[in-house]
């Protein structure tokens, strides 16, 4: 897992997002998987469709997963992550690097059954929806 803190920041803009964040994350993933291609899913924010973030994934050879739009019930984070994630919300953090290590270790809990798992409901959501 590729972990970028939003440092003094309140909210992820396109500039950050394709100066700041990808290109640490991009550079993450193909550092420990070298032969694997990269696929982000992303869902519909303004700063994952805008064109800059398009065009440099594009230029890094990044495929994205399509997102039905407004369909928030078809994102994998809210089967597979945010269960985990919302177990930080009622703690404090010494750092920065406490939060994102605290961050790190709930994501790692997410097994490989655990996606498994959680695929059937993304899979029956996607046939209610469409």
């Amino acid at each position: 897992v590729a972990t970028v803190a939003l440092e003094n920041r309140r909210t992820v803009n396109t500039d950050w997002y394709t100066i700041i964040c990808l290109p640490e994350v991009i550079n993450e993933l193909r550092r420990t998987n070298r032969n694997r291609r990269i696929i982000l899913h992303h869902d519909n924010a303004s700063c994952y469709t805008a064109r800059q973030t398009v065009d440099f994934l594009f230029s890094k050879n990044v495929e994205l997963m399509t997102h039905c739009p407004y369909s928030p019930d078809l994102s994998p984070n809210d089967f597979l992550l945010f269960p985990n994630i919302k177990k930080m919300c009622d703690e404090q953090f010494e750092s920065p690097e406490a939060a994102v290590e605290t961050f790190r270790t709930l994501i790692s809990e997410v097994t490989a059954s655990g996606y498994r798992k959680n695929a059937s409901k993304i899979g029956s959501s996607v046939c209610k929806n469409v």
